[in-house]
């Protein structure tokens, strides 16, 4: 399959590296040639974490994706929950934490950076999930340790 994605925002840049990360042939596009040079000299645009600004987060356009293809979406984020419910109301489940949204998850999805994710139980995760999938897309794991751990782990971006 071969897709084209105009604009390369957060969200347009962010959803072109997942599908490239999943084998699908992916043609960026944007009219700011400064953004394009950019890219193609490594440079990768900022992002600031510990915000509730979800103006371009992918994570609305990833939960719009996975609702599509059938998912139920449970969702945690320590600040933006509110921000999260003002723009997607009823459509996914709203977890009190980190724990309780991996309880049955077929995959576990990072798109948020905060400091609380930097080192979670990994043991209490394993055993609540229903399979150990860890969708990485801030890379701040380890592979290697998460390997080891028994998780089938990919990083978005790498």
């Amino acid at each position: 399959m071969n897709i084209a994605i105009v604009g390369t925002g957060y969200v347009g840049l962010v959803s072109g590296t997942c599908f490239a990360e999943m084998g699908v042939d992916v043609t960026c596009v944007d009219v700011n040639r400064e953004k394009i040079n950019g890219l193609l000299e490594g440079n990768i645009p900022i992002y600031e974490p510990e915000t509730d600004d979800m103006r371009e987060a992918t994570s609305l356009v990833m939960i719009d994706l996975l609702r599509k293809a059938g998912a139920v979406v449970k969702v945690f984020d320590p600040v933006a929950i509110g921000e999260c419910k003002r723009r997607v109301a009823d459509r996914v489940v709203y977890a009190k934490d980190m724990y309780e949204a991996v309880i049955d998850a077929d995959a576990l999805l990072l798109l948020t950076e905060w400091k609380q994710f930097r080192l979670p139980s990994w043991a209490v995760i394993k055993k609540v999930m229903r399979q150990p999938l860890l969708l990485d897309g801030r890379n701040i794991y380890d592979a290697k340790e998460l390997g080891e751990l028994g998780f089938t782990y990919e990083c978005i971006g790498k």
